[in-house]
């Protein structure tokens, strides 16, 4: 079985071509992300790696070929990256089948669930996928995913020279609420909370388990 497996790994590689740029992380075969987009994915990819020691890598693909996304980010962290694959994240979007694979490391699994993953997708990804911004769309879900496995993102900006500066958030002042009032807006949290819930479980992304080949998320 084995065998089989390793037989079957090799010849998926043989079949899609990746072309990563000059850092080796992102492959943009589906010409979909714009040079800002860009320039911000790296900037998230560098800031993670650089805090961390984890590497995300992002890669789109014309066709799938018939090939669930998520085998095939498997063999994108096989392939050239066996070395580094226990802290690698692939993400792997093929936008006209409105496909996403994504595969974990074992060193990121107790760094970004399955939940968190699947809210970005659903929240994040998910609205500017179906709007046909895919430069957008990804960039969005790196972001987020970044910003879960190194929290410290949130506070970092990307300015025209690609530099990481910490943002001054103001102080403020607790703010004095009588007892009523807070009772009124916990009740108002909740109920928007439940609306919420109940429209995201209505329009969520359909998702797939496929076992030992990650998450694979169709949009």
């Amino acid at each position: 079985m084995v065998g089989l497996l390793i037989f079957g790994m090799q010849a998926l590689a043989a079949t899609f071509t990746f072309n990563f740029d000059g850092e080796g992380f992102i492959s943009d075969g589906a010409s979909v992300i714009d040079d800002s987009d860009r320039a911000k994915i790296s900037f998230y990819q560098d800031y993670v790696k650089a805090q961390t020691s984890y590497q995300i890598v992002v890669v789109t693909l014309d066709t799938l070929d018939g090939v669930p996304a998520s085998r095939v980010a498997k063999v994108v962290s096989e392939r050239g990256l066996a070395d580094q694959k226990e802290n690698l994240l692939v993400f792997l979007v093929a936008p006209t089948e409105g496909k996403i694979g994504v595969e974990i490391g074992e060193n990121l699994k107790s760094e970004i669930s399955y939940v968190a993953l699947r809210n970005i997708i659903q929240e994040e990804v998910s609205p500017a996928f179906k709007n046909g911004d895919y430069s957008s769309a990804i960039t969005k879900g790196i972001y987020y995913i970044s910003r879960v496995i190194e929290p410290s993102l949130v506070f970092v900006k990307q300015d025209s020279g690609i530099k990481l500066e910490p943002m001054s958030a103001p102080i403020k002042k607790p703010l004095e609420l009588n007892k009523e009032l807070i009772i009124g807006l916990c009740c108002a949290a909740l109920g928007f909370i439940l609306f919420l819930i109940e429209k995201c479980h209505k329009n969520k992304p359909k998702y797939v388990r496929r076992g030992g080949f990650g998450n694979e998320f169709s949009i």
